[in-house]
Order: C-alpha cells, then sequence, then structure tokens
C-alpha cells in the first residue's frame, strides 16, 4: 500500500496561515479504526512522522484576515 505524505507539515501549514490570517481554530480528524493500518512497516519507513501526524486524515484550519 503506497504511504503518500505532503511535502508540508500541520506545523508548517501553521505556520504559513499565522503570516497572514489569525487562526481562530483547527479542528483535525482522527479515527481510531485507522490505527490498525499503521504497521511497524510503515511507522519505520515514516519514524520522522509521530504517531498523530500519521493517523491524521485531514485538518481544517479556520481564520481570520
Amino acid at each position: 500500500m503506497p504511504c503518500y505524505v505532503n511535502k508540508l507539515r500541520e506545523h508548517e501549514y501553521l505556520s504559513l496561515f499565522r503570516e497572514r490570517f489569525e487562526i481562530l481554530r483547527v479542528i483535525d480528524i482522527i479515527e481510531d479504526k485507522d490505527r490498525e493500518l499503521l504497521t511497524p512497516e510503515i511507522r519505520h519507513e515514516l519514524q520522522d512522522y509521530s504517531e498523530q501526524e500519521l493517523l491524521k486524515r485531514c485538518i481544517t484550519i479556520v481564520a481570520r484576515k
């Protein structure tokens, strides 16, 4: 199973948004059922990422200019 990872990490997105917006809220979606997909092989391949980062399906940034 291929692992797709954006080039930017969550903290980098937030940093970019903070340069121009006031961040009001960050909503992230993590589904516990995805933990079983996080195999030792995937953890090893993506060892620079925290478990929380790997399990997030998406984040929504609510911001104001």
